[in-house]
């Protein structure tokens, strides 16, 4: 191997506690990446709970199927995208398909979150940290779930 590479691959073995490493003289962070998987493994135990409590509510809708991928896990109804779990830091997010202009922010304190691209089909953001917040997810994943039926059956009367 070239000396680079061995430098390199010492600095590797000695990783210190504050994610910084040694190459060629030159300090580097190291920033690690988590799938949503590992991320949920190591989540409290309170936020695994409110995750499998929302996800057996959308998994309770005829139609439903869930899709894990690196950063979310996504449900779908059809071609309807209808939310997606995400686990960062100490919060659950619950990203829902539905227009945030039609609800009030005092109630429900979610977040706008459709200027990115990936979140442009489900832009409210609810961070699930309490009873409370969670039991006004579940009313507003009800909700979504009638408003997507309502569009499914126009589509298919056409």
């Amino acid at each position: 191997p070239a000396a680079d590479d061995v430098s390199a691959t010492v600095a590797l073995d000695s990783i210190s506690d504050d994610d910084t490493i040694m190459v060629g003289g030159d300090v580097v962070a190291v920033r690690y990446r988590s799938s949503f998987t590992s991320r949920l493994i190591q989540a409290s135990e309170e936020i695994q709970d409110y995750y499998t409590v929302i996800k057996n509510t959308l998994l309770s809708y005829k139609g439903v199927k869930a899709r894990t991928s690196w950063n979310f896990e996504s449900f779908n109804k059809g071609r309807i995208q209808c939310a997606k779990l995400n686990v960062k830091g100490s919060a659950f997010q619950v990203y829902l398909g539905l227009d945030t202009n039609e609800y009030s922010e005092d109630k429900y304190h979610f977040v706008y979150a459709g200027d990115k691209p990936k979140l442009d089909k489900v832009p409210m953001m609810m961070k699930v940290r309490s009873g409370r917040a969670l039991k006004y997810t579940l009313e507003l994943i009800d909700e979504m779930m009638k408003q997507n039926r309502d569009i499914l059956k126009q589509l298919y009367q056409m």
